[in-house]
């Protein structure tokens, strides 16, 4: 089966399965993800922490990157 076509929505959509337990939430719904762009296969996501010293940063960029690696 091919790959899908990588958009900005089926990014997002994907997103929206992230939970964060820590949080409550997923990370587009607590306000985390600010902007996605999607080139071909590239993908380049605009995240923030909730503090700057988030203990979980390692942690949630790493499943941000997985989520997005399922559709790829």
């Amino acid at each position: 089966m091919p790959a899908l076509e990588l958009d900005e929505e089926l990014v997002v959509i994907a997103l929206y399965q992230l939970y964060a337990p820590e949080f409550g939430d997923n990370v587009v719904d607590l306000g985390l993800i600010h902007d996605v762009k999607v080139s071909g296969r590239d993908v380049r996501i605009t995240m923030t922490l909730p503090t700057s010293d988030c203990t979980l940063r390692d942690h949630l960029s790493a499943s941000v990157d997985q989520s997005i690696r399922l559709f790829a």
